[in-house]
């Protein structure tokens, strides 16, 4: 059984040989198009409503007359009286506000953490200045100790 040059069984049949090469390009060809059908799609629009707009401003496509152009008028004064200025107008008052607390909170965390920070240095140093004082007391109590102990065998 010898295989040929191209990999075969030497039956003269190839088979389709799926390398990590081929496989990464076949998925990067399929995201590509995946990302030009979403870019035409979210763009599409935006270039026709465009392109109709300037067809309203006066292209050449299509011409309004004066009634049409009336209703479109009043249409668009419409949509506007109807707006809700006042309620957007105090959305982003409280959108503000909640900013305004977000860094409020942000600056109390951070004096909090100083002031932690502050009591655990002390903390670190009263136990320091505790432990020096406990080995001088313990220092003291030894050499006390060691000179009864002297003096009991001096008396004995």
């Amino acid at each position: 059984m010898a295989q040929t040059a191209a990999g075969g069984n030497g039956s003269g049949e190839r088979s389709v040989k799926c390398s990590y090469r081929r496989v990464t390009m076949l998925i990067c060809t399929v995201n590509l198009i995946a990302v030009l059908y979403v870019l035409h799609s979210l763009l599409g629009p935006r270039y026709l409503s465009s392109s109709l707009a300037s067809v309203a401003r006066g292209g050449h496509a299509t011409k309004y007359s004066e009634e049409e152009l009336q209703k479109i008028r009043e249409s668009l004064e419409a949509r506007k009286a109807v707006e809700p200025h006042e309620l957007m107008r105090r959305v982003k008052e409280i959108q503000d506000e909640a900013d305004s607390d977000v860094s409020r909170t942000k600056e109390i965390g951070n004096a909090r953490q100083r002031a932690a920070d502050v009591l655990a240095q002390r903390l670190k140093e009263l136990k320091e200045v505790n432990n020096q004082i406990n080995q001088q007391a313990l220092e003291e109590w030894r050499k006390k100790r060691l000179e009864g102990v002297k003096k009991r065998k001096e008396k004995m």
